[in-house]
Order: structure tokens, then C-alpha cells, then sequence
């Protein structure tokens, strides 16, 4: 699973929209790039959308394998 697939997946379940995730830090289509695979998020924006959803940014960074970082 990549980053942006735990993104949405994490979103959904929380019943946030893509534009409610996105606020006034990054784009609703830069949020829909990230999570469908097609753009990699910058690491302020792995920050801000960790804090949006209440992970720690090593959760998102972590491969399925891994521990968090």
C-alpha cells in the first residue's frame, strides 16, 4: 500500500472529504494526485495532512512491512 492509498483509506474511514483534508494548505486535485498514486506529497504536506488525520507522519511513511518510522 502507498502512501496516498493509507491517505485516502485513513480519510474515508473518518468521513472527510477530499476538499475538507485538503483546507487551505494544498489543492483538492493535488490531494486526489496523492492518493490515487500519480504525485508524491512534499514532507510539509506529509506533516499537515498527518496532523489533519490524527497519525504520526511515520504511519504514512512506513511500508506495509516496516514499523512505524
Amino acid at each position: 500500500m502507498h502512501i496516498g492509498e493509507k491517505i485516502k483509506e485513513l480519510r474515508m474511514s473518518k468521513c472527510i472529504t477530499q476538499s475538507q483534508l485538503a483546507g487551505d494548505f494544498i489543492t483538492r486535485n493535488m490531494l486526489s494526485r496523492i492518493e490515487n498514486g500519480v504525485a508524491l506529497p512534499s514532507i510539509p504536506t506529509i506533516l499537515y495532512i498527518s496532523e489533519k488525520l490524527k497519525v504520526s507522519p511515520g504511519y504514512l511513511l512506513a511500508q506495509d512491512n516496516e514499523e512505524y518510522i
